[in-house]
């Protein structure tokens, strides 16, 4: 299993897309279809994450293939479910 970061989109506010900064894992076939919240403690992960974002762009698949909701946790993290 490897992983990447990603800017995910979650929702719309209004004509703006809202994302949030996550890390993207993918399966046995390299698709990644799982993911969490991003989490970043030095310069060199955020330079990875900044690298990683800017090589895929914005991730929109979730957004289009499902829903987000936020979690009720105090942690906020979103939830999502496939269509």
């Amino acid at each position: 299993m490897t992983w990447k970061y990603a800017l995910v989109k979650v929702c719309m506010d209004g004509d703006d897309d809202y994302c949030e900064l996550m890390e993207l894992y993918d399966d046995e076939n390299g698709q990644y279809n799982s993911f969490c919240k991003a989490r970043i403690h030095s310069i060199e992960e955020l330079e990875a994450a900044y690298k990683d974002i800017k090589e895929d762009g914005i991730n929109t698949w979730f957004y289009e293939n499902g829903k987000f909701t936020l979690s009720p946790i105090e942690d906020k993290e979103w939830d999502w479910e496939p269509k």
